[in-house]
């Protein structure tokens, strides 16, 4: 199986609830060693968060592929701080496979 042929929507649907966000346009560039996540800059749903990061965006942190289609990658919330440096945090993990289509687990 093709990793282009996954329907990535139920992970940008999990993101967008997880978050607590409405329809954030995700998307994922399959180019380069390893696919990530397209995301705008959410700084603007960090909360008490804005007056630190300047940039905050979700993305891939793990990534794992095999041929025959499954997926177990971590899901992380990537941010910048205003000042300098930058940091993440786990927000979930996810898994797929052809048959059984995707599986999600929060962070507790």
């Amino acid at each position: 199986m093709n990793i282009q042929s996954i329907d990535f929507q139920p992970l940008f649907q999990w993101i967008n609830e997880t978050l607590g966000t409405n329809d954030i346009p995700f998307s994922v560039n399959l180019s380069g060693r390893r696919p990530s996540i397209v995301s705008p800059n959410l700084v603007e749903y960090s909360g008490v968060f804005k007056a630190c990061y300047s940039i905050v965006t979700v993305d891939f942190f793990n990534f794992n592929s095999n041929e025959t289609g499954e997926i177990w990658a971590t899901i992380y919330l990537n941010y910048e701080h205003k000042t300098r440096g930058s940091n993440g945090s786990q927000i979930g993990t996810c898994w797929y496979n052809p048959v059984d289509g995707w599986t999600f687990e929060n962070v507790k």
